[in-house]
């Protein structure tokens, strides 16, 4: 596979094992030192989350809270940069909720990545969030 075919898996992966609350997988995602900033609509700003295990930790704690099953679709993604050992990547996500028989929009965004070449693959070493509204 390409480095970009690589990055795009890695960055689905993500949401998949984020909506499947794989979070030991989850982890694999990110470098040691990952950092995590998510801001919801222009008024929240949660994060840094700095490390692996803090970024899961915090995605836990919302799984936790939640009582349907969200599915990140994550999509549109635009190479802002590409090196040969890092890339940065814009993409649209929208979360969707099902619960009670139905499903819904429940929010919408952007991300934005920075991704890096390790030993073991393309990992996430920086992310960014912008939702339009709560989730």
């Amino acid at each position: 596979m390409s480095d970009r075919n690589l990055i795009q898996d890695l960055l689905s992966r993500y949401g998949w094992l984020h909506d499947e609350r794989r979070f030991d997988e989850l982890g694999s995602c990110f470098t040691d030192d990952a950092r995590y900033t998510m801001h919801i609509g222009q008024d929240q700003t949660i994060g840094p989350r700095i490390g692996r295990l803090d970024i899961v930790e915090q995605i836990r704690q919302f799984k936790e809270a939640q009582n349907d099953q969200r599915r990140h679709v994550i999509s549109n993604f635009m190479f802002m940069e590409h090196l040969p050992e890092e890339a940065t990547v814009r993409s649209y996500v929208t979360v969707l909720a099902s619960a009670g028989g139905s499903t819904g929009i429940v929010t919408a965004g952007w991300y934005l990545d920075k991704v890096v070449s390790t030993p073991d693959g393309w990992r996430i070493a920086e992310k960014t969030l912008q939702l339009d509204n709560g989730f």
